[in-house]
């Protein structure tokens, strides 16, 4: 899966699926051109891994990659990678921290398109 061309869910459930294997722990690395790994060796050091663009370290999609809660946490991971791509970041990424802030955003935008569609029919 590649960032910089169009990237789909499918894509990343695929590239879980075929290689966190049986471990529960994996890490996502994103490479300089847009490049997602997923490495099973959750063991790795982070001077290796801060060779790379960006990653998510030690992720863990439960016991499974099927049902409802496997498809929110692949949603979940896809707008992170996506967002952590636009917004050109690099290094060790905090996954709740870079959640939280989708989430915030999001909530900001709807309050200011909110508001701001009231202010008009006010007007």
């Amino acid at each position: 899966m590649n960032l910089f061309y169009k990237p789909s869910l499918s894509e990343l459930a695929s590239l879980i699926e075929s290689n966190s294997g049986k471990e529960k722990n994996y890490n996502v690395i994103v490479d300089y051109d847009g490049e997602v790994l997923i490495d099973a060796d959750s063991s790795i050091s982070e001077p290796v891994l801060n060779r790379y663009k960006f990653y998510f370290k030690s992720m863990n999609s439960g016991n499974s990659t099927k049902g409802i809660g496997f498809f929110k946490h692949l949603t979940k991971l896809f707008k992170n990678l996506v967002f952590c791509w636009e917004k050109d970041l690099s290094g060790k990424m905090d996954y709740q921290l870079i959640s939280n802030l989708q989430a915030r955003n999001f909530l900001n935008k709807n309050w200011a398109e909110a508001n701001s569609q009231s202010t008009l029919n006010a007007a």
